[in-house]
């Protein structure tokens, strides 16, 4: 006998079907998608699957939104965190078609800001602004590096510096001469 009323030769497979079985649908969904489990623990998984009528493509649906929930946790909710203009912000607007115009889905382009001149780009994102946070996003997935929104930043941070301390060199020299 074991510790807790097992015996000791008892048959791991068995041990993971009472297991599945004690879970919620929602907990084997979850499983499901996360996969990566042991031989053993594989087949008494199937056959729970199996019996729950659990379907493929829900698996694959619960997979997605596990990545979906993974990418919004890495990149944040909220795009506008930031103190006195230094930080992290989503800048730009893109469209990538036709249809992600119509429902509201863009590109932007995440940047570490400094005095609110974009720095240093770190990603491009399809967002979709959140109803109930008019200040926050739903990423949607990670794109590759926008080009068109870089090129524009760094433009115009580089126009900002032009401006301001170009003058202030200028300044500077004059009085020195």
């Amino acid at each position: 006998m074991g510790v807790s009323g097992h015996t000791v030769d008892s048959d791991p497979a068995e041990d993971f079907g009472r297991l599945y079985a004690a879970m919620s649908d929602e907990e084997v969904l979850h499983l499901a998608a996360e996969a990566g489990l042991t031989p053993e623990a594989e087949v008494a998984f199937a056959e729970q699957v199996a019996e729950r009528g659990i379907s493929p493509e829900a698996v694959a649906a619960e997979r997605e939104r596990q990545e979906l929930a993974k990418l919004q946790a890495k990149v944040g909710s909220n795009p506008f965190w930031s103190y006195r203009g230094t930080g992290l912000k989503f800048r730009g607007k893109a469209f990538l078609s036709k249809e992600d115009e119509e429902r509201g889905i863009w590109v932007q382009t995440r940047w570490f800001v400094m005095w609110w001149l974009c720095v240093v780009p770190l990603g491009s994102y399809r967002v979709r602004a959140v109803a109930s946070d008019p200040r926050g996003y739903d990423i949607m997935s990670r794109e590759p590096l926008h080009l068109g929104q870089v090129w524009t930043g760094l433009g115009k941070t580089v126009l900002v510096v032009l401006l301001v301390l170009c003058p202030l060199l200028l300044v500077g020299w004059w009085l020195t001469r």
